[in-house]
């Protein structure tokens, strides 16, 4: 009889060890998730390796942050360099190197605008974990789900119509008080302002007129898009060489995908 009671009693042990380690793995498995698993797209901020905050917005089917990153430091920890002399930063996009400046070497620019980054700092890494520097093919999506037919999406330059001002937000910043006006504007969320850009010679332009953002398609050239609602409605693909300096947005992966 005892010993009958012993191995059912060890059994009953073994079963609630299995359960308990069963229990343990599940959550393990879910804390040990990706954070963008659970990440409310539209409501959760996202931090970048500097612990900036970021607001996000969810347009179609992907989450964008809705603000330009302003991170000085590359995804694996090591400091961005920033240039700040016009021959420094032609010397860091000749050799190849990533680099950030802040407009007009001024840092509360980079407070209000975020950084300009050239194509090499994109390529390196510097989006937070889990998002990445959107592709040309995810700006083409964005464009089609805010109206633009698929027989512009795919051309160069001015495409599409009553994009600007939908796409562009913070009225105050921009040199045409005209745009806050406008009964559309940051109809979309997504919030683009004026940041300017630096040629890759060094100078500043823009500010308060056009906003660029590269993308991470790269190739002879880098890929950007431009908007411009002081002049127009479109929004503008080009390639530009890879040491101009443009912000970045970046974009949540879909692990869908």
């Amino acid at each position: 009889m005892s010993l009958i009671y012993d191995i059912k009693y060890k059994k009953w042990i073994l079963s609630m060890v299995a359960i308990l380690t069963l229990f343990l793995a599940i959550i393990f498995i879910t804390n040990d998730r990706n954070e963008t698993d659970h990440f409310r797209c539209g409501i959760d901020k996202v931090n970048d390796i500097d612990e900036n905050s970021y607001n996000t917005v969810q347009i179609g089917e992907r989450c964008w942050m809705a603000d330009n990153l302003k991170t000085t430091t590359f995804k694996d920890g090591v400091d961005i360099p920033r240039p700040e002399s016009n021959t420094s930063w032609r010397e860091a996009g000749n050799n190849k190197i990533g680099a950030y400046a802040c407009y007009g070497n001024r840092n509360e620019n980079c407070e209000i605008y975020g950084g300009l980054y050239n194509v090499y700092a994109v390529a390196e890494g510097i989006c937070p974990e889990g998002w990445y520097v959107p592709l040309d093919d995810d700006w083409k999506e964005l464009e089609r789900y805010m109206g633009m037919s698929d027989e512009e999406v795919d051309l160069l330059y001015w495409r599409g119509s009553n994009l600007a001002t939908a796409l562009s937000g913070e009225p105050d910043l921009w040199t045409d008080p005209e745009i806050g006006t406008r009964k559309d504007l940051n109809s979309s969320g997504f919030s683009a302002i004026p940041a300017g850009y630096r040629l890759s010679n060094g100078i500043y332009s823009w500010i308060g007129q056009r906003a660029n953002f590269w993308t991470s398609t790269i190739d002879a050239s880098g890929w950007r898009r431009t908007i411009m609602p002081e002049s127009s409605e479109s929004v503008r693909r080009t390639a530009a060489a890879k040491n101009m300096g443009f912000s970045v947005r970046c974009i949540m992966k879909d692990v869908s995908r």
